[in-house]
């Protein structure tokens, strides 16, 4: 199947300000399961496999905070809030990929209730390069982890 799903985060850093990222994904996941009857009407499942992502459209919404000084002894406090592609040229890669697994019950062979998770594989945060292909910033690895719950009517 294919699922759209969002994966964000925020952060505060208090004095700096904060940073929230809605990137929205289109997960392919391709796993392999085994589903094991308990009752006519009850059945236990566990799937496990890769999932491709493709990012499809998100933003960095970014409240920058500031001191000023004003001439006198107390400084002024400046916010500015903006938002940017998530996307974008110093953003997230566009694909992801990644393992995952799935458990959970189905109910009346119609319904199902599932938990899993997603270990992502790539690094995710792309940065502004030099000439020598090195970066100019420090950046951390961003890797995608998602915890899912499920809820499901099969037609």
């Amino acid at each position: 199947g294919t699922i759209l799903s969002l994966k964000g985060c925020s952060q505060n850093h208090r004095i700096l300000g904060s940073i929230k990222t809605n990137p929205y994904y289109l997960d392919i996941p391709i796993h392999f399961g085994y589903r094991h009857s308990i009752t006519r009407k009850v059945s236990v499942f566990a799937e496990a496999g890769p999932y491709f992502s493709i990012g499809l459209f998100g933003k960095h919404k970014i409240e920058q905070i500031s001191a000023t000084a004003d001439g006198g002894s107390d400084p002024n406090i400046v916010k500015e809030d903006y938002t940017e592609n998530v996307f974008g040229s110093n953003g997230l890669k566009r694909f992801d990929f990644g393992l995952g697994f799935r458990i959970g019950a189905e109910l009346q062979k119609r319904y199902s209730v599932s938990l899993g998770y997603d270990w992502g594989l790539i690094d995710e945060y792309t940065s502004d390069t030099d000439k020598n292909n090195t970066s100019i910033y420090e950046t951390p690895t961003l890797r995608n982890r998602n915890l899912t719950i499920s809820l499901s009517y099969k037609f």
